[in-house]
């Protein structure tokens, strides 16, 4: 193989090697280790779609654990992944966990769009992210859906 050959994708091995990793790292509560993890990951395959989604799973569980976790490059990133990708659940549902989870400029009527979205794609998993929020914000959900259906 070439000295400067890159993959355009993530070869699955290494996404699955870099996820174990990530986990091992959030368990562990090493969240600066696991987001490090993740920007490698970005920096060698940011435009593999996978790896998108996973960027953004893991970092909807890192600012779960610790609101103070937010690495913009990697949240920025994420955000722009979504908004061009409206319709990748695996993406959109863990950037609208941290969009209610953290005070975002985002307007209430924008996450009421990605909400009714989601709700129509994958009610489920929309639901199971939910559950994983704390009281406040699911509070939150309930008045932006409130808010967005009148």
């Amino acid at each position: 193989m070439p000295k400067n050959f890159k993959f355009s994708s993530c070869p699955k091995h290494l996404l699955s090697k870099n996820t174990e990793k990530c986990n091992e790292s959030i368990r562990e509560n090493k969240l600066d280790q696991a987001i490090s993890f993740l920007t490698e990951l970005k920096k060698g395959f940011g435009d593999d779609e996978s790896v998108q989604e996973k960027i953004a799973q893991f970092m909807f569980r890192i600012i779960l654990k610790d609101k103070t976790k937010r690495n913009l490059n990697l949240l920025n990133y994420i955000f722009n992944k979504a908004e061009k990708n409206l319709f990748n659940t695996e993406l959109c549902i863990p950037v609208l966990g941290i969009l209610l989870l953290l005070n975002t400029k985002t307007e209430d009527k924008v996450i009421n769009e990605i909400f009714k979205r989601m709700i129509n794609l994958d009610k489920k998993g929309l639901n199971k992210m939910i559950k994983k929020l704390p009281k406040s914000c699911q509070e939150k959900v309930k008045k932006v859906v409130n808010n967005g259906s009148n």
